[in-house]
This record gives structure tokens, sequence and C-alpha cells, in this order.
């Protein structure tokens, strides 16, 4: 089974390729407000986790979806990054019949959560069904306030308020966004982005939906706030890591490969945070390539709590992680 750093490189080389299905979810008490712009981005679904319950509000909606990554209840000083991080946008476009609602974003300097909520006709059942129809050159594209077209690869999920409507979904995306030199775009509070979604698609197979629809994304607040890990190179198995600057939300960094075969293909290993009270914050997806990392996290992070980064390594029978390349947090 491939991990996430693989099937991200494969998708950052491809582009084009889009995989996965999801569950449902509909709130249809939000206000609407339809926004029709125009945008480009490449988006990849690498991952499918139910998130959440039955009703969630507007202030607690990501506090539930990291609860559910992180596998407990959030601290304090947790939530206050959430909400300080949150913007609610509430942003509608309806192409083709079909409505879509950008209900709240979070940005951190390295990426974007995203909820997005689709509402279709009664009749049309929305089971399988990914953002992007199949045959577009691009299925999701994005551009920059400038008009510099831009690309990215994404981490879809599901979130379910369990109301048994087949008509009804959100997802619940990460999206990293790129240059096109392979640069990542890093985050602001004065980023400006248009995302264009092009049709509909059930299974990469069998297209739902020749609709458009375009969202512009401004942020509240961006969290830029950072901490840098290493002072001076450190050895990780076959890669040499330069610089690791950790967020409140993700980390990235450059490094160097070793392999010992001239065509072999070397990732970052599991990035792990583990805090002064012992609690552990492991990473939800990694992207490697070209000497660059990215890493989101399960849950938010309060920098000044952090003891010390596990890079790479594996959990043995015994459930002890055992072989990873310990870096302390001074």
């Amino acid at each position: 089974m491939k991990n996430y750093e693989e099937v991200a490189s494969d998708v950052f080389r491809r582009r084009n390729e889009y995989e996965a299905a999801k569950k449902l979810k509909k709130q249809t008490k939000h206000r609407r407000r339809t926004v029709m712009l125009t945008a480009f981005v490449i988006a990849l679904v690498i991952g499918v986790v139910g998130t959440a319950g039955a009703v969630l509000s507007e202030k607690n909606w990501f506090a539930d979806a990291f609860a559910k990554n992180f596998g407990g209840a959030l601290s304090e000083k947790q939530l206050q990054i959430v909400e300080r991080a949150t913007t609610q946008l509430h942003q509608s476009a309806t192409s083709d019949s079909i409505t879509m609602t950008v209900e709240s974003v979070i940005a951190d300097k390295n990426m974007i959560h995203v909820c997005l909520d689709v509402s279709a006709p009664e009749e049309m059942v929305l089971d399988l069904v990914n953002l992007g129809c199949h045959h577009y050159h691009q299925m999701i594209t994005v551009e920059s306030a400038d008009g510099e077209d831009l690309r990215a690869t994404a981490i879809f999920e599901d979130a379910d308020d369990e109301d048994g409507l087949r008509n009804t979904r959100t997802y619940y995306f990460l999206l990293y966004i790129f240059y096109n030199d392979g640069t990542p775009y890093l985050f602001t509070e004065e980023s400006s982005i248009t995302m264009q979604i092009h049709g509909l698609d059930r299974a990469g197979i069998e297209c739902v939906s020749d609709g458009q629809w375009s969202f512009e994304m401004t942020f509240d607040s961006v969290l830029e706030k950072g901490l840098d890990i290493v002072s001076e190179p450190v050895i990780c198995g076959q890669i040499e890591i330069q610089s690791f600057c950790l967020y409140e939300m993700s980390a990235s960094g450059c490094y160097v490969s070793m392999p010992k075969k001239e065509e072999e293909r070397i990732f970052l290993g599991p990035v792990q945070v583990v805090m002064k009270d012992g609690s552990v914050i492991r990473d939800k997806s990694r992207w490697s390539g070209d000497g660059e990392f990215s890493v989101i996290f399960r849950a938010p992070i309060v920098l000044e709590n952090v003891d010390y980064i596990l890079i790479g390594g594996y959990e043995n029978l015994d459930g002890n992680w055992v072989g990873a390349t310990k870096i302390p947090v001074s």
C-alpha cells in the first residue's frame, strides 16, 4: 500500500489524476450568496475519512473535525487556534441546478482547510461523486489575485451531518498550492485566490455534471507564527534535513536525499510532534519532492508546549514507535 508522500508525488507529476469516494452532508440553514468568478488549480483525493457527527455549528465545525482526526478532545489553547484561524465565507455558486457553498476556511502559511457543501436536485444521488469531471483537462483550478495560474494537490475528506439525504454532501479538503515552477505558494493575510470546480463525476468514470462553480477566497486570519527547529543539518535515514519550520497546523522545510541506488526515490518519513505533557500529534499527510517538503498535522499545535520532533521510524508490534530521529526543540 502506498504511503501519503508516494501518492502525492505521483499526483504532482501527473497532475490530472483524481480519485476517491466520499460521504455526504448538507447544512441548509447557512445563508447563501452567489459568487461567480474565474480561476485555475489541480487537485487529488488521497484520503477518505468520515468526520464529525450530527449537527456542527459554524464555530465548532473545524474543531470537531480536528478532534476526530486527533482521536480526542482539543485543549483550550488548541481551540483558541482554531477560532482565531477560521474565516466564515458562506459563498455560494449555482450551475447546472447544483449549488456549491464554501462555508468556511482556515488558512495556514502552507495550505488551507476548506469546508464545501454541495446540494443537488432531489432526484440526483451524490454517492461516490467527486469534485471535478474526469474529461476536463483540469478538474479544479485556482488563480492568484494578480492573475497567475497556480497548481496544487489536495486531500479530501467527507463530513456527515447524518441528514439522510442522498442529494447533499459536504467535502472537507486541505489544499497545497504551488507556482508553476514548483515553488510553494505561501499564504498571508493579504492573500486572495479564486477557485473553480469543473464538473462532477462518479468514481472517475461517469460525468454527473458539466457545471462550473467559482469562488473567491480571502482570509480574516492566517496562521503565520512559526518555530525554526533545525539550526544545523540533521541526518534522518537517507535524507539530510537542512531546515524545518513548525507552524500551528503544518510544517515545511528543505532536505537533501542520499539514495543508495541512483534510481531510488527518497521520501520524508512520518513526522510526529511530541508535547511537553507527553501527548503526540501525528502527521495527517506529507508531500516531499525536489528538495522541499510540507506536512499537515492531525490537530493544532501549541508551539510553546512542543518538546521534540520525531522523523521517520515505524510502530512495532508492541505499539511502540522505534527507529525515528529525535530533534529537540530548544
